[in-house]
């Protein structure tokens, strides 16, 4: 997205008190209730919510089940070459189990046929670890260059040990622990439960876990005398130490009350930030966690502002159990406004600038509670409100917002642009302010006080007091009143070690994993007003590896040959072996924007088509060596079209604050970015983007800014392809790909929220055109011919093509014809900065937008069914007027102001424009290129 030409100051500060009184009186009302009860939800689960369990890693629906193993079925090989994954986990799956459960006889005692372990929690037998002899795998050539060995963190040790019949004795009496006979025992730690199956035993084989001396995973070792060169992507290495002394690392820092002053606290977010406000593109990553207390205080309130990379969490149960008295603020980057690609571009100045939050990307605030107090330092706008002005790929999760308003923008410098953004199971007892925010999807959160405004896409789904969309597109908002399915992202908990509720045991760091749950509404962590446990189940950090950018490939391997889950640290990793995930429900987390680059084209991170699969707060990267095939594969391609589907609607495989980068540091290159061949798949917040700016020194003079060397290098074919089933994405960010950024070829989607600009730099009209059928353009969304029932709901597509102005694109939307299960609901297009074309909105339906009519143009709703004909080239369709083609008052008050007064200018990187009614005497406000 780039950013454009500014608006007056006057205009910004009017917009800010107007917004305030003149739109919160636009929330929700007895016809906005009746309008979202009532909205398509495309099908989806139970109508009352519920738990869908209380999961998760039981093997009960793929693996214990008899009906479920026995159509799942694998032949013994004698070629050297590796079965697909999804043979090798159903040979895993068919061994017979009882041996190993027999040995504990205490077993035989508790119903679901579940073992102890020693650790006083329990584990089903049919979780345990497998004796499988795999075939022998082909050999592969070790890389050319590994990182140097370092020494792996340490665990926390484990609790004290009970015998088995201790064990069994607490887990069969515990009356509080839900469904204790089948699948749930207490973990001993301040209340927190998990599933049996949870806790599973590291095996004692060396050798991957599988029992032989034959293991699949065995990789040559690098020869501990050859000290591979340095990888030029990535900083030099100045110490192996820890100097914060904690498990996770030295950029990871763990902050409590008792040893941190409020002095200490803000001078390190202060250090920082001044590090990481402007690090676009740099390699250094952070986290910072504050165990369970009180921070700050009224008269000493803190101000913490979050850069580039940063995580901020709370290590509490729930919210509340963390609490900042102060500000946790992200403000505008303020540039030297030049044109864009020229020597000197965007010099960043003291606030006098060009300021903006257009590029204001990857960083996270979750699972606290702000109680805004103003800082003494702040002046009167800053004192307004807890600023949070960010665009894409920064999450906003399980924060409650107490004592003041939360603004998405920075009103306080111009323009203010923003292109945000995603929250989720948050609370906050003022108002929010959307302000310059483009667009914005909300899942389950609470507005107590009322949603300020929205510019082009403003979706909520299962959320309390936002906007109503019962007069789209004016407001341009969509509702849908209960969450069809979520399951929120997993995150680091401080936890009590030993009895429940015993001040005096020592505490440890754990993985806590909430459940999937079905048809929800607000908040996680309260209901009726009081405090609740969000359900879900707790992991022992010691069931993780704990990797960090030195860890070795086969190191990967063996810990998810034994069943551990993995834990990316803070940093920058070059993988050059694909990180295999196989096992159900487990868990991939990554701790401070950790980002994994693919070297020599290879598919860095892939999963097996296996229910319950999680993963979350990672960064994914194309390398600059070769052309990967896809950089997050979620099951194996070859399973499809008739996959043996061992996901599971009730564990849908998750993909939580996942994020995949094209191009931007280093040139990146990849067919595919994101692929998933699995049913039943969960995206709870993604960002796919190829770089439309960067710090790869293209040829300045070649094209727009280097532009055609941009296209010739950055290799981005496909953001997204979509093949599984009944798959569900909330908050889908997907741009400027070399073609359809989005491709959806599995049945029964549904998609709330879809942000898409396309490709900035096309050299020429050959450049993009579809063959053979000699489309123009590349349609952002496409629905494959096969699909006979798919739902949207907050669609929007734009175009700025800065390299060549006569580039066309026919369609924004594109999806087969005459299909009842079909429907789109409020899509729109847009014209960003000035050059650029886009001929109908869907399927020939819908304006054309271009420099002179720039738009948003909507439709708010295109079903499929009622366009049963083709039509040539999508540009024959009859137009259509009435309410699928809408250009509010609103937007056509904008639209004359932008033809008569604004020039169009090639300005920065990020290229949208935001638009906004001020009040029936104020026109709109708005920030052309």
């Amino acid at each position: 997205m780039n950013s454009l030409s500014s608006s007056s100051l006057l205009a910004l500060l009017l917009l800010h008190f107007c917004t305030s009184s003149a739109i919160s009186s636009t929330t929700t009302s007895t016809t906005a209730t009746t309008t979202i009860s009532n909205r398509v939800n495309g099908g989806d689960l139970e109508d009352s919510q519920q738990l869908i369990h209380s999961d998760d890693d039981s093997d009960s629906d793929s693996s214990g089940n008899s009906s479920s193993s026995s159509s799942l079925t694998t032949t013994t090989t004698t070629t050297t070459t590796r079965q697909p994954l999804h043979l090798e986990a159903a040979a895993r799956r068919t061994r017979v189990r009882s041996a190993q459960c027999s040995l504990y006889t205490g077993c035989q005692q508790l119903a679901g046929n579940c073992c102890p372990t020693d650790t006083n929690v329990m584990l089903y037998c049919c979780n345990s670890p497998m004796v499988v002899t795999p075939p022998t795998p082909a050999p592969i050539p070790a890389p050319t260059r590994r990182p140097t060995p370092q020494p792996i963190p340490q665990p926390i040790p484990t609790p004290p040990t009970s015998t088995n019949d201790d064990t069994a004795a607490f887990c069969t009496s515990h009356s509080n622990c839900p469904n204790v006979d089948v699948d749930c025992c207490p973990t001993q730690v301040d209340g927190f439960y998990m599933d049996c199956c949870d806790n599973v035993p590291p095996t004692t084989d060396t050798d991957g876990g599988d029992g032989d001396n034959n293991n699949v995973f065995d990789r040559p070792t690098p020869s501990p005398t050859s000290t591979p060169p340095r990888d030029p992507l990535l900083p030099p290495t100045t110490t192996t130490s820890n100097p914060n002394n904690n498990s996770l690392g030295p950029n990871v820092y763990m902050i409590d009350p008792e040893s941190w002053t409020t002095n200490d606290i803000q001078s390190l977010f202060d250090s920082l930030y001044k590090k990481q406000v402007n690090n676009e593109m740099g390699t250094e990553r952070y986290a910072i966690y504050f165990a369970p207390g009180t921070y700050g205080s009224p008269t000493a309130p803190l101000l913490l502002q979050v850069g580039y990379y940063t995580e901020v969490a709370g290590l509490g149960a729930n919210p509340t159990d963390v609490i900042v008295y102060g500000k946790i603020e992200v403000y505008n980057r303020c540039f030297v406004k030049k044109d864009f690609f020229q020597e000197g571009e965007f010099i960043p100045t003291d606030g006098s600038g060009h300021c903006i939050a257009l590029n204001n990307f990857w960083r996270s605030l979750a699972n606290l509670q702000i109680h805004i107090i103003t800082p003494p330092q702040q002046d009167f706008c800053r004192g307004q409100a807890n600023f949070w002005a960010v665009s894409q790929a920064s999450s906003m999760r399980r924060v409650s917002i107490v004592g003041g308003k939360l603004s998405l923008m920075d009103f306080c410098t111009n323009p203010a642009y923003a292109s945000g953004g995603f929250m989720a199971d948050t609370l906050v007892q003022g108002q929010i302010e959307n302000g310059s925010q483009q667009q914005w999807i909300s899942r389950n959160i609470e507005v107590q006080n009322g949603w300020s405004g929205a510019v082009w896409n403003q979706v909520f789904v299962g959320s309390i007091g936002g906007l109503s969309d019962a007069s789209f597109p004016d407001p341009p908002v969509s509702t849908v009143a209960d969450t069809p399915i979520a399951r929120e992202k997993p995150f680091l908990v401080m936890v009590r070690q030993g009895q429940a509720n015993n001040s005096n045991g020592k505490m440890k760091m754990a993985v806590f994993v909430p459940s999937a749950v079905a048809n929800t509404r607000g908040v996680s962590w309260k209901s009726s007003g009081q405090t609740t446990s969000t359900p879900g189940k707790l992991l022992p950090l010691e069931d993780f590896l704990i990797a960090t950018p030195s860890t070795l490939a086969q190191e990967y391997r063996l810990a998810l040959g034994q069943g551990k889950h993995l834990l990316f640290t803070p940093g920058v990793y070059n993988i050059y072996d694909t990180i295999r995930v196989e096992r159900a429900h487990t868990v991939v987390l990554g701790l401070g924007h950790a980002t994994l680059i693919a070297r020599n084209g290879v598919v860095p991170l892939q999963t097996l088509d296996a229910e319950g699969i999680i993963l979350a707060g990672i960064t994914i990267d194309a390398g600059p060596d070769a052309v990967s095939p896809v950089l997050l594969q979620i099951g194996d391609r070859s399973q499809l079209p008739s996959s043996p589907a061992t996901s599971n609607p009730n564990h849908p495989i998750t993909l939580s604050d996942v994020y995949i980068r094209v191009g931007g540091p280093y040139v990146g290159k990849t067919n595919i970015a994101l692929e998933i061949n699995a049913h039943h798949v969960l995206i709870d917040h993604t960002w796919i983007w190829r770089a439309d700016h960067g710090i790869e020194n293209f040829d300045k003079s070649d094209g727009y800014g280097g532009d055609n060397e941009r296209w010739r290098s950055n290799v981005g074919v496909n953001g997204a392809i979509v093949n599984g089933n009944n798959v569900v994405a909330m908050g889908l960010f997907v741009e400027h790909f070399q073609q359809h950024n989005l491709i959806w070829n599995g049945d029964n989607g549904k998609v709330y929220m879809f942000q898409s600009e396309l490709a900035y730099e096309p050299p020429s009209q050959m450049d993009w055109t579809q063959q053979p059928s000699g489309i123009l353009g590349y349609e952002a969304y496409k629905v494959g011919d096969a699909v006979q029932n798919h739902y949207l709901l907050g669609g929007g597509v734009y175009c700025y093509n800065r390299n060549n102005p006569d580039i066309v694109t026919e369609r924004g939307f594109a999806v087969p014809k005459g299909r009842s299960g079909i429907v789109l609901e409020h899509i729109m297009t847009r014209n960003l900065s000035g050059p650029g074309i886009i001929r109908s909105i869907v399927n020939g339906i819908g304006p054309q937008v271009d420099s002179n009519n720039r738009g948003p143009y909507y439709l708010d709703r295109y079903a499929s069914i009622d366009y049963p004909t083709r039509f040539s080239n999508g540009i024959s369709a009859p137009f259509q007027t009435g309410k699928e083609e809408i250009e509010t008052p609103a937007v056509f008050a904008a639209n004359q102001a932008e033809s008569s007064g604004a020039s169009i200018q090639k300005g920065n990187p990020r290229g949208i424009i935001w638009t906004i009614a001020l009040a029936s005497m104020i026109s709109i406000v708005l920030a052309l290129r």
